[in-house]
């Protein structure tokens, strides 16, 4: 990964350690995933829950993207290093489309997204 050389030390070194622990397939996926992709993912999920009748109100994680999207611009606005959130958005997005499927799972990922937000 080619990572911004503006971002501080500490930044720089957790993005290039993730990356190394990617595939070069997770690596592709991720790199330009955008939080509007991972809107998009949650809404298809939510309507394919809803055929099989399995819904689980995914919108209850929008709290926590809405945090996440500020923590983001945070990010691009004092580190000027807006293509590291990729790195966010790409996993959130592919955990959810892994646990879609099962609804144990997703139930325990919204209670984890949820506590994430009352904590900040």
């Amino acid at each position: 990964m080619n990572t911004e050389s503006s971002l501080p030390d500490g930044f720089r070194q957790a993005v290039e350690s993730f990356c190394l622990r990617l595939s070069k397939r997770e690596f592709e996926d991720f790199k330009f995933t955008t939080l509007n992709d991972l809107r998009k993912v949650v809404n298809a999920i939510q309507e394919e829950q809803g055929k099989r009748r399995e819904m689980m109100n995914l919108t209850r994680i929008q709290a926590f993207l809405e945090a996440m999207d500020q923590y983001g611009n945070v990010i691009e606005v004092f580190l000027n290093a807006s293509s590291i959130l990729c790195f966010v958005w790409g996993p959130m997005k592919f955990v959810l489309q892994a646990s879609s499927s099962n609804t144990y799972y997703t139930r325990q990922l919204l209670t984890a997204f949820k506590g994430r937000q009352q904590l900040g």
